[in-house]
């Protein structure tokens, strides 16, 4: 192993400069984004920071905030600041700034009396009109003349003031008049999650045709949670009915099976096609081997001609699999060095009926203990792609935010550290079995390691851990993660991580798995 790592250090170790011209001559893109990131970080001219500003796909906070401190104009500076301004300094702004960073959350935070004084400031502003709303003690009164009003306020006031003022019991005819609207939904989702348990019965009332397929889901488990079996049934079905992936489909058969125990689902969920936990936990529960997926080792002898580390190749090549028929595609890309491509074009043209995995780092990681979890996590982050890069900027096969990737690169004394380093595969191998190592120390289950390699340690702390020691139920725990990317993603690396232990001939089960959830104070070591 040492051998392999001292492999590295003959790369150029240098931090690149990025340039107007390499900028332009890429491709609008979620790599040039990131391109564009790192140029407004260093020494431009305020033109150069505008130039590059135009040239943006997805202009998010990190570029506007970085955007901010080049343009040189104290005016845009001051508007950028302002909107993602805290509310305890925001208060301390002129009433312009307020304004801009002023939002139903960072309104509803204050107590009245300082809401009344706050919006005598901002009378002559737009935004006026909406906050008067928050000024009363009953809202729900407030807004029945203007019933377009309640949900906005209900949706985007803070989760305190939610609590206090909208947990209510409403009636029928009031609720029926938002039936169908996508509010409703995500204002049902809300109020499950947050526990506002008269808004639920209220709610649990509708027909589950009122909601979408997800907030009918989480109405059913909702009412599975209060033993109101029969109503949970009905929510549960139309999820299953109007859900449009297979998955979420799958996800409703299994809970209708678990408040049902009706075998009919169970069959239905063997019958799927899709590769997720509730199928292989159907499968476990049936005592039948899960066998829809390949373990891809056999490539032509060739090699194709192509830098994946390079996140602008990646991207042309993706769109070019986007957009050709994915069977004409099988064949140029039947290669060892492009496993990672075949598998993904494989999939698609068995319209996601099958299920390709590689295991492209024998080699390297001959002696990882954790081989089958990495490999489980590389999977779920970049379809091992080396030169994929995330809406947040986390690269390479392992995903590292910037911040992580920079620490880690101290913590192994790397000089002049670039970031994109991160598109090296043994860097990033090297990386990512660190980290994994680190946070094995502290957290003993895969799911929750999972949980912390996408949210962190401390949100699994905060946020993760207390839903595990809350409900019996470890399968109800993992519907109730509060980020809706940290559930789905725990379940995905769950569910790579029973194939690869079946692909190395390692005894796992997932029910088995999911037991030892139940005592959740035995899954964690956090020293001082």
């Amino acid at each position: 192993m040492r051998v392999f790592w001292v492999l590295i250090w003959p790369l150029i170790l240098f931090a690149k400069e990025i340039t107007f011209e390499f900028l332009t001559a890429h491709p609008r893109s979620q790599a040039r984004d990131y391109y564009i990131w790192r140029f407004l970080d260093q020494n431009i001219t305020p033109q150069e920071a505008q130039k590059a500003l135009e040239l943006t796909k997805r202009v998010n906070r990190k570029i506007l905030k970085r955007y901010a401190k080049k343009i040189g104009n104290k005016e845009i500076q001051k508007a950028i600041n302002c909107r993602y301004m805290p509310i305890k300094r925001l208060l301390a702004q002129d009433p312009s700034c307020i304004a801009a960073g002023i939002t139903f959350a960072k309104f509803s935070q204050l107590p009245l009396d300082k809401r009344l004084k706050l919006f005598k400031k901002l009378r002559q502003f737009p935004i006026a009109k909406d906050l008067k709303f928050l000024l009363s003690l009953n809202p729900y009164i407030t807004t029945q003349g203007y019933p377009e009003k309640f949900l906005p306020l209900a949706l985007f006031s803070s989760k305190m003031y939610r609590k206090k003022h909208f947990n209510k019991a409403y009636p029928k005819k009031f609720l029926l008049q938002f039936a169908k609207n996508y509010r409703l939904s995500s204002f049902a989702i809300k109020a499950v999650f947050e526990k506002l348990d008269k808004s639920i019965y209220s709610l649990l009332r509708l027909p589950p045709n009122s909601f979408n397929a997800q907030a009918a889901f989480y109405l059913g488990l909702a009412a599975l949670q209060r033993n109101l079996f029969y109503i949970a049934k009905k929510f549960f079905l139309y999820s299953y009915t109007k859900a449009y992936y297979q998955d979420q489909k799958d996800r409703a058969l299994f809970w209708l099976y678990k408040t049902t125990h009706n075998k009919e689902y169970l069959q239905k969920l063997l019958a799927s096609t899709d590769c997720n936990i509730y199928v292989l936990l159907a499968h476990e529960i049936a005592k039948k081997p899960f066998t829809n997926f390949i373990h891809l080792t056999a490539f032509a002898s060739k090699k194709v001609d192509i830098n994946l580390s390079d996140p602008f190749v990646w991207y042309t090549t993706y769109m070019k699999i986007s957009s050709t028929n994915p069977h004409t595609l099988l064949q140029e890309f039947n290669a060892s060095n492009t496993a990672n491509l075949y598998a993904i074009i494989y999939e698609k043209a068995s319209h996601y009926t099958k299920h390709p995995f590689i295991t492209p780092y024998e080699k390297e990681l001959a002696h990882i203990p954790f081989k089958p979890l990495l490999y489980a996590i590389i999977k779920q982050e970049s379809r091992f792609i080396p030169g994929a890069i995330s809406s947040s900027y986390a690269l390479g096969i392992v995903q590292f935010m910037p911040f992580l990737a920079r620490y880690t690169a101290k913590k192994f004394h790397i000089k002049d550290f670039d970031l994109d380093m991160m598109f090296e595969e043994k860097i990033a191998l090297r990386f990512g079995i660190d980290h994994l190592r680190y946070l094995q120390k502290h957290l003993l289950h895969p799911l929750l390691i999972a949980y912390a390699y996408n949210g962190g340690i401390g949100y699994v702390k905060r946020n993760i851990l207390p839903l595990f020691h809350r409900f019996k139920e470890p399968l109800m725990a993992m519907e109730f993660i509060p980020s809706s990317e940290n559930r789905e993603y725990g379940k995905k690396v769950l569910c790579n991580l029973a194939i690869y232990n079946k692909i190395f001939h390692k005894p796992f089960s997932l029910l088995e798995s999911l037991q030892k959830l139940k005592a959740p104070s035995r899954l964690y070591h956090f020293g001082k």
